[in-house]
């Protein structure tokens, strides 16, 4: 008689992403330990339930989140399930955000501008950007706070 083996995979329940907490919850769990330069894209459909996690390594600069940002619109394109995104990207070797206008001629593109790029690309790809949060070893910074936009979270008040 041969050997049979039944793999069974258990149930598991779907918990929605109730907001910053849980997402950065989550951005933990699938972040490299050590953190190394990587952006997590959390893509949540439209009651914030986790649909897919993409982990794309190697996204040293900070510019690198766009691109990734455009390939999960085209993949939130192929889902009609997807309706909300959560970005992280992580970046180890960086004291902070880089939130500021730095001096130079001209100035060096940052995070807020970065950040209204991003919500413009979701905005036309008709997803919500919940949030992007910029991760280095000392911080972990909301863009969506920092600029002092409202929260989009379902249980936000």
């Amino acid at each position: 008689m041969a050997n049979s083996r039944r793999h069974h995979r258990p149930s598991v329940r779907a918990i929605p992403i109730h907001g910053s907490r849980d997402a950065l919850d989550v951005v933990s769990l699938a972040a490299a330990e050590p953190l190394r330069a990587e952006t997590i894209a959390l893509l949540l459909d439209d009651d914030h339930i986790g649909r897919a996690c993409v982990v794309i390594e190697g996204t040293q600069d900070p510019d690198d989140v766009v691109d990734v940002a455009h390939l999960m619109a085209e993949l939130a394109e192929r889902d009609v399930a997807v309706h909300a995104i959560v970005l992280a990207s992580i970046r180890p070797r960086a004291a902070t955000a880089t939130v500021l206008e730095s001096a130079g001629d001209p100035p060096e593109r940052n995070d807020v501008d970065r950040w209204l790029e991003l919500l413009d690309l979701f905005e036309h790809a008709g997803i919500d950007l919940l949030d992007w949060y910029v991760v280095t070893q000392q911080t972990v910074s909301s863009l969506r706070s920092r600029t002092g936009m409202p929260p989009l979270w379902r249980d936000a008040c």
